[in-house]
């Protein structure tokens, strides 16, 4: 019997054998497996185009053309074949085509394969691949030459300037092109052939920049000062040409005030230095040297009545930045809440411990609430004399809450000196303006007194009180000179 090619057949065979002697019972049957010899082994390319027309590759020696791809033979299962991909598959001086792999009986680009038992294939896979020119112009070099580029594949290309010279641009013709024309390092991808240029130029002579980071447009003045000469806010950003090699002093100016309430404060530099006042030597190439500033803001710690806080006073500080803050109430007041104006953000109002965040200026003020049963203290400023003096405030009678504090001084007339509070405390009865804090009723009186040395005596003069010659009459004797006496007679009004 005949076999199909390349497949296998099991012929059922039955016999049966109806015409016996009659003294046979016999029913035979039979079964017989015929196995195939042969198989089909089929040849295949992926990445050729049509514009390649000759040898793909050999097979037992014998080339084969793209044209006959898909080409399948039929062989005797066991039999061994050898297979060649050709490499490269040239189009033109420009275009080819390049073995990348092998899929299917083999993965290599030549092999030995033997005949399997049932049908396979092998298919070569190619890539397309341009030539590239690729050219550096005068001052500088590429890093990459000309050749074979695979297409559409992005391959990174640098351009590096000699000394005296900068990058220009990219020039592409054809099927090249360049993710950044201006930029000497980027990628290039290839569609077809053509050519790249780098080109260089000259560069300038070198420069040093000098400009500010943080300082608004609100501050108009001096932000620095080059080899002694003042550079306003509106000149930066300044450059200079200087000779390499030579030295410059620089003073960036702290603090730049734009207002009572706001300025800005340097912080830091960078680039060629990090001073704030320093000198740099011109280098051979450009550099900068930038002035980095902060925004501060006064804020206003006002004096509470009935406590006091830490911070106890205000100040300058950064926008942005948290201050802890803290109330200690006086005896018969308890903390309330914190009170502000302007930009100022309290954390916990209520907590008499908090921070508050700078967001600009403002006050910031403790707001303490009396807890005395006898509400208010009265306080009384006396004058004695009405006529040797008078007060600020004026005498008369205060009400003030307990725990504030009040200053009162004494305006003595002239011919007259203050020397004594009556009804204060050894510490406080020393000074004029005296400063009290009002805990409890008080009752305070200023004394005046006859000045001991007259008005008019000169500096070096001693002046001795003689003895009182009438009412309001006071003989003083003057020595002027170690030599000579004379008498002076002082009349004060009383």
């Amino acid at each position: 019997m005949k076999l199909r090619k390349g497949i296998s057949l099991i012929i059922l065979l039955s016999l049966s054998f109806l015409f016996l002697p009659s003294n046979y019972n016999l029913a035979t049957s039979g079964t017989i497996s015929v196995t195939a010899t042969t198989a089909e082994i089929s040849f295949l390319q992926s990445g050729v185009g049509t514009d390649f027309s000759g040898t793909v590759l050999t097979v037992d020696g014998s080339p084969v053309q793209r044209s006959e791809l898909t080409k399948t033979y039929s062989w005797s299962v066991g039999s061994s074949h050898v297979f060649l991909w050709q490499n490269p598959l040239g189009v033109s001086a420009s275009k080819r085509y390049l073995w990348t792999s092998t899929s299917g009986l083999s993965t290599v680009q030549g092999d030995m394969i033997t005949t399997p038992s049932g049908s396979g294939s092998v298919t070569g896979n190619y890539r397309t691949q341009y030539n590239i020119t690729i050219n550096a112009g005068t001052g500088g070099t590429v890093n990459l030459a000309g050749g074979w580029y695979d297409a559409s594949t992005a391959t990174p290309i640098t351009a590096s300037p000699s000394v005296g010279y900068t990058f220009k641009s990219w020039v592409v013709t054809g099927g090249v092109s360049v993710s950044n024309l201006s930029s000497a390092s980027t990628n290039m991808t290839v569609t077809g052939a053509g050519t790249l240029l780098a080109t260089f130029e000259p560069a300038p002579p070198p420069r040093i920049s000098f400009n500010q980071s943080g300082v608004g447009t609100d501050f108009s003045g001096e932000v620095l000062a080059i080899d002694g000469i003042s550079i306003q806010y509106s000149e930066l950003t300044k450059s200079y040409n200087w000779t390499i090699g030579s030295t410059h002093n620089f003073t960036w100016q702290s603090p730049l005030t734009v207002s009572a309430q706001k300025r800005y404060v340097w912080t830091s530099t960078s680039g060629l230095s990090t001073l704030q006042s320093g000198s740099v030597v011109m280098p051979s190439n450009s550099g900068s040297v930038t002035g980095i500033y902060s925004t501060e803001y006064n804020v206003a710690v006002q004096t509470p009545t009935g406590g006091s806080t830490n911070p106890a006073v205000g100040g300058w500080y950064r926008s942005g930045q948290t201050v802890g803050i803290s109330a200690t109430p006086s005896t018969n007041y308890s903390f309330s809440n914190w009170i502000t104006t302007g930009s100022l953000t309290v954390a916990n109002p209520t907590a008499g411990s908090t921070t508050f965040t700078v967001n600009g200026s403002g006050t910031i003020k403790a707001n303490f609430t009396s807890t005395s049963p006898h509400g208010p203290v009265n306080v009384t400023v006396t004058i004695q004399s009405s006529g040797h003096g008078t007060t600020n405030p004026a005498a008369g009678t205060y009400t003030v809450q307990s725990g504030s504090q009040m200053t009162i001084e004494a305006i003595p007339k002239s011919g007259y000196e203050w020397y004594w509070w009556d009804g204060l405390t050894v510490s406080e009865t020393v000074d004029n303006p005296v400063t009290i804090t009002a805990h409890q009723d008080r009752n305070i009186t200023a004394l005046f007194r006859v000045s001991i040395a007259p008005p008019g005596i000169e500096p070096g003069m001693i002046a001795i009180i003689v003895g009182a010659v009438a009412a309001g009459v006071v003989l003083y004797l003057l020595i002027d000179k170690p030599t000579s006496l004379k008498k002076f007679l002082k009349t004060s009004a009383s």
